[in-house]
């Protein structure tokens, strides 16, 4: 009876571990969502906060009513006022989640001051005051406020990577102890097993069916663990990939942003204020459709008839802005109609144009050229140029994750992470496509994509 006892316990300690490792997978799976969220939360925040002490609502309604006298618009900055008060309240709880302890006070004080300059104004207006003499008396340096947000932005990578990183060792230790308690607690099980055969030879068949179950389970818990692991790897692969692609509309509204600062017409200033509205409009866009092709798995995205070489044209003129003299480099040929997610493929040709952009020879004027063939049910995408070439032993590679051509590296000095083909990959592949490189070394590189010509069968939920 004793040993039955002692079996029985060693059994629950089995269950025990392998309740213990699904519920941590569980809580590292659900810390890791919401800390994603919370930083999205609070870039967000942080981004409108700095759009409108910048040059947003509150200080065109404030500059308004200096110039104009109009209540209507000493009425909408008082609003503004409110609604940043509101927009920091939140921004301040976030950080105090993320563990942040950043000075926002420039941010408030800021807030503040263009509040209370607002009753100095109407008394100016009602004394009859110039508007230059309002505007030496109410001005508000924002410069601090917006530094503060600026350094609240830097802190929150490093918040992110750190977090990711404490996650991951975590899986790793997790991956590791649980398999090797879970062997200990087989192997006393079966010690057990062997003594009470000896003793009780009429229940050796129920006792070598009882291992043969645990080992099945033991198996399968294994799986388990192989998948759950394979899950943390995709997750921390596609959030890598994510913030790769992420970079390149969000350098162009850095750049406008700049260029709004020193422009000195208001029509100039409002052509860079729509440029960046579009541009972080494009990132919005980009990250839910990132998120869409995440939740897909296996299942095609949503696709609809699309003329490809005005996809292409689109990437060429979001590129633009950070390459000045990419447009006349490329050329593109009539490329065809073919089923597709607009915005993913447009993602597409971004990566693919931009690492020709990257990788060019220093002493040849670059030629990028996108042409394409049709074969009776896909629509095949070219898109090559005369670069410095990729080795023919890391060719086969380059579609993985943090995988980038030597040669490219070495002639731009280039601080790419290599997530640009892998995400393309991921990309072609949700459409049924296929993705696939052949270049000679020096003699420039030719990427070849495939997209169906007809809609795709989506199967039933």
């Amino acid at each position: 009876m004793h040993r039955y006892w002692v079996f029985s316990a060693a059994l629950a300690g089995l269950i025990t571990i392998t309740a213990i490792d699904i519920w941590i997978s569980r809580e590292v799976r659900q810390e890791q969502a919401a800390l994603l969220q919370t930083v999205s939360a609070t870039r967000d925040e942080t981004a409108r906060l700095y759009d409108e002490l910048g040059f947003g609502g509150l200080i065109h309604n404030f500059k308004n009513y200096v110039i104009r006298g109009d209540d209507a618009y000493r009425d909408e900055a008082r609003a503004n006022a409110h609604a940043l008060d509101i927009r920091l309240q939140r921004l301040e709880a976030y950080n105090a989640e993320l563990g942040l302890e950043l000075d926002l006070s420039s941010v408030r004080d800021t807030i503040t001051a263009y509040s209370d300059r607002l009753e100095t104004v109407r008394r100016g207006w009602s004394e009859g005051m110039s508007i230059e003499q309002l505007d030496d008396r109410v001005r508000v340096d924002d410069n601090p406020a917006l530094d503060q947000l600026a350094a609240l932005d830097d802190q929150l990578d490093a918040v992110m990577h750190t977090s990711m990183d404490r996650l991951g060792r975590l899986s790793a230790t997790q991956s590791i102890l649980t398999p090797s308690l879970q062997a200990l607690m087989l192997g006393f099980i079966i010690v057990m097993s062997a003594r009470m055969y000896r003793n009780r030879f009429k229940t050796a068949r129920q006792t070598r069916a009882q291992i043969a179950n645990l080992d099945a389970s033991l198996k399968a818990q294994s799986l388990t663990l192989e998948r759950m692991h394979e899950s943390n790897a995709a997750l921390e692969n596609f959030t890598s990939m994510v913030a790769h692609d992420l970079k390149a509309p969000l350098r162009q509204t850095t750049m406008l942003l700049h260029l709004l600062e020193r422009s000195g017409s208001d029509e100039d200033r409002g052509a860079y204020l729509n440029q960046a509205r579009d541009s972080l409009g494009r990132a919005n866009t980009l990250v839910e459709s990132f998120l869409n092709l995440a939740q897909l798995k296996d299942q095609p995205p949503e696709t609809a008839l699309e003329d490809i070489s005005a996809i292409f044209q689109q990437a060429v003129d979001e590129i633009a802005l950070l390459y000045r003299k990419a447009p006349r480099r490329i050329h593109i040929d009539t490329l065809g109609e073919a089923y597709c997610d607009r915005d993913l493929i447009r993602q597409v040709a971004i990566n693919l144009l931009t690492n020709a952009l990257k990788y060019a020879k220093p002493d040849t004027a670059l030629e990028i050229r996108v042409h394409a063939t049709k074969s009776d049910s896909m629509l095949a995408v070219y898109v090559e140029d005369n670069g410095v070439g990729i080795p023919p032993e890391i060719a086969g590679e380059l579609f993985q994750p943090l995988v980038r051509g030597k040669n490219g590296a070495q002639k731009t000095q280039n601080s790419g992470q290599g997530l640009g083909l892998a995400l393309c990959q991921t990309i072609i592949a949700a459409h049924g496509g296929t993705i696939g490189i052949a270049s000679s070394n020096q003699q420039g590189t030719s990427i070849r994509f495939t997209l169906p010509l007809a809609q795709p069968d989506i199967p039933d939920a």
